[in-house]
């Protein structure tokens, strides 16, 4: 939680508010706002050199009070990159299915991801390899006029989850891991419904125009 003790001592000490009703301090007006995330994640380590690894993700975060309209940008939810939705680069998707051609702003409140990934032994512990496929997207809690189809809607959001699936190759050097996968989208979002599967215009220059590459450091999770 964020900004309430503030609005909880202004409330209380009679603190001023600008021309839009909100508290300030020294004249600037502070953000008022709950997030939360839940991180599952099970393994299951078949022997030294297979295991297997699942993570789910849900997080939200509410506006209130003081800033009623928005979360500040660098507290939202964002996918894509080499944690995240592999087959995107980082927060180059969402929210939803809203896609603008000058689109800089792919933030929202809402955010869920499922990752899967099946890690193996390429040579002698300490290159190694991984298969794995990642599923998920943001979205905004209300409806905004300027972003349509971006808020959450539960009749049509499991339409709106992107899902990638790719190869990896890890250089264990038990200090840490040098990471680098390479994943390809396969359900879109922000395709017109019926095409959000791309995966049926395959071919090797889709192949080429779609392919994404993730450097990381560690596992992803």
């Amino acid at each position: 939680m964020a900004g309430y003790p503030l609005s909880l001592y202004n409330r209380l000490a009679g603190g001023t508010r600008d021309e839009d009703g909100s508290y300030t301090v020294f004249g600037v007006k502070y953000f008022e706002f709950a997030k939360s995330t839940i991180d599952i994640r099970y393994n299951t380590i078949y022997d030294q050199n297979n295991s297997t690894v699942f993570r789910l993700l849900a997080g939200y975060a509410l506006p209130y009070g003081n800033t009623r309209d928005f979360v500040p940008f660098e507290r939202r939810y964002f996918v894509g990159g080499a944690n995240d939705l592999r087959g995107w680069r980082p927060r180059s998707l969402g929210p939803g299915a809203y896609k603008a051609a000058d689109q800089l702003d792919y933030s929202g409140e809402i955010k869920l991801m499922a990752n899967a990934e099946f890690r193996f032994n390429m040579y002698n512990r300490w290159l190694e390899g991984a298969v794995f496929a990642d599923a998920g997207n943001v979205w905004n809690a209300k409806p905004n006029p300027n972003r349509p189809w971006g808020e959450f809607d539960f009749n049509r959001f499991y339409k709106e989850i992107a899902f990638n699936t790719g190869l990896g190759i890890r250089l264990n050097l038990e200090i840490f891991i040098i990471r680098l996968d390479f994943a390809l989208p396969l359900h879109d979002p922000t395709f017109p419904l019926q095409k959000r599967w791309v995966i049926r215009d395959f071919s090797s220059q889709w192949l080429l125009d779609n392919f994404n590459f993730n450097f990381g450091i560690g596992y992803p999770f």
